[in-house]
């Protein structure tokens, strides 16, 4: 099934195509007039946000360049990038852009692809309040282009300057011993603004679950809670498991049965 991207770029070529017959027809000239040799630059090396100004270098019969001037410009498909009277392109989005000149009556065009536009920022989600040790939570962060973009193709990177926490390369935290630590992302030569993390001594000297038994149906959801013995249970510390014939139980404790047995 096509997807609705190559059906939007199927209508703007065909329009544009179109429109463009339309006026090489209107300015059709003899064989021996100009004709039209390529768009420059030649070589392309475009991101998401930059302005490229494209030119039509058009030769006559003998090789020789002209100063016939373009006629019309066009870009396609429209989300990624528009054109002005004079050629310039402005990119807005990544992918494959297709810009377009008519001189002298003649249809040039060429393929551009354009990249996502470099990292200006990183945005990261901090742990809500101090970590127990012992405790993990998953650091989420996002890497952004100038426009906003979510840049998900680059890698984020983590820098930690205590003993306190650690972090691996998939962004999971943990916390290695009471005290504090400073952590920042990066991605592209570009660094987060750094936030602190708290770990706090675990005085945790057991835990009980609640309700102890209960019988239910399978599909519906049961929702266990956990209670500390001595101290104070962490969330992020908290990790459920559940044996049985086949079921379900997610980080908040609900329970999800789908078959039935003893659990």
């Amino acid at each position: 099934m096509p997807t609705f991207r190559s059906l939007l770029a199927v209508l703007c070529f065909t329009l544009l195509f179109a429109m463009a017959t339309v006026i090489s027809t209107a300015q059709s000239s003899p064989p021996s007039a100009a004709k039209v040799a390529e768009l420059t630059p030649a070589t392309r090396d475009i991101s998401v946000g930059q302005k490229v100004k494209f030119t039509a270098v058009v030769k006559d019969a003998s090789g020789n360049k002209t100063s016939t001037p373009a006629s019309a410009w066009f870009a396609a498909p429209f989300d990624l990038a528009g054109v002005d009277e004079s050629g310039t392109v402005s990119f807005f989005n990544p992918g494959e852009v297709l810009v377009g000149a008519i001189v002298g009556g003649k249809t040039v065009l060429t393929h551009v692809m354009v990249k996502p536009g470099p990292v200006t920022r990183i945005d990261v989600e901090s742990p809500p309040g101090p970590l127990m040790v012992g405790a993990t939570t998953r650091l989420v962060a996002v890497a952004r282009d100038a426009q906003g973009n979510p840049r998900s193709d680059v890698q984020i990177n983590w820098i930690v300057k205590s003993e306190a926490t650690s972090v691996d390369q998939a962004g999971v935290l943990t916390a290695l011993a009471p005290g504090n630590s400073t952590i920042m992302a990066t991605a592209d030569k570009v660094m987060s603004n750094p936030f602190r993390v708290y770990v706090i001594k675990n005085s945790l000297q057991g835990l009980s679950i609640e309700p102890r038994s209960t019988n239910t149906r399978t599909g519906d959801v049961v929702r266990f809670n956990v209670h500390a013995k001595s101290g104070q249970a962490d969330n992020n510390s908290v990790r459920w498991t559940v044996s049985g014939p086949a079921a379900t139980i997610d980080p908040d404790g609900g329970f999800v049965a789908e078959l039935p047995g003893s659990y």
